[in-house]
C-alpha cells in the first residue's frame, strides 16, 4: 500500500460496584461513575479529562450501571498515547451524587487503571478494589473508610485505513444487481 495508518481506542464499560461505603443519613449512597484520563500521569498534581459520566444510581452501596446495548454506557477512550515509551492512567471514580459533587465526603473511592492495564485486555469483566484519588487532596481522611469494588470490562478497537495510490495490473471489481457500490 502507499500509506497506512490505524487509529486505536477502547470502550470501557462499567458494569457493577459493590461493598460501597456509605454517605447518607440512610446508611445508603447514590453512586455514579466518573471517568478521567490523564495523559501526563507523572505530573503532580495528577489531573485528569473528564470523558465519560454514568447516570446517578439511587440509594443503594451495590449499584448496577446501563447494559452495553445502551450506547451511552460505554466510556469510548480515544486519543490515547499508544507509543512504546508512553503512558497513560485513566481514573474511575465513584462519587454520591446527592451533594456537592468533588468534595472529599461524597467521594466513594477509585481504581487507576495504567496503559499496561489496557493492554492486557480482560475477555471477562473483572473487579477492581476501590483505593484512593490518585490526587490526595480529593481523599482527605477517607483513605480508611473506602470499601467495595468496581466491575470492569473494555475492548480494544481498531480502524485500518490503507490508500492504493497507483494500482497497476488490478481490474475493476464487477458489480451485481443490488449491491451498493
Amino acid at each position: 500500500p502507499d500509506s497506512l495508518g490505524a487509529d486505536f481506542w477502547f470502550e470501557l464499560q462499567v458494569i457493577s460496584a459493590a461493598n460501597l461505603r456509605s454517605a447518607d443519613k440512610s446508611g445508603k449512597s447514590d453512586p455514579l461513575v466518573i471517568i478521567k484520563v490523564c495523559k501526563e500521569p507523572y505530573n503532580s498534581p495528577w489531573t485528569g479529562e473528564k470523558v465519560w459520566k454514568s447516570t446517578t444510581v439511587s440509594k443503594t452501596l451495590f449499584p448496577r450501571f446501563p447494559s452495553k446495548s445502551d450506547k451511552k454506557a460505554l466510556a469510548v477512550l480515544k486519543g490515547l498515547p499508544m507509543g512504546a515509551n508512553e503512558r497513560f492512567e485513566v481514573a474511575v471514580e465513584l462519587w454520591d451524587s446527592d451533594g456537592t459533587l468533588f468534595k472529599s465526603e461524597e467521594f466513594l473511592g477509585a481504581v487507576v487503571l495504567k496503559r499496561d492495564d489496557f493492554l492486557r485486555q480482560p475477555l471477562t469483566p473483572t473487579h477492581w478494589k476501590l483505593g484512593p484519588h490518585p490526587d490526595p487532596s480529593i481523599t482527605g481522611d477517607l483513605a480508611s473508610s473506602i470499601s467495595g469494588h468496581v466491575e470492569l470490562i473494555w475492548r480494544a478497537k481498531a480502524t485500518i485505513n490503507v490508500s492504493l495510490l497507483n494500482c497497476k495490473g488490478l481490474r475493476p471489481a464487477q458489480r451485481s444487481v443490488g449491491l451498493v457500490g
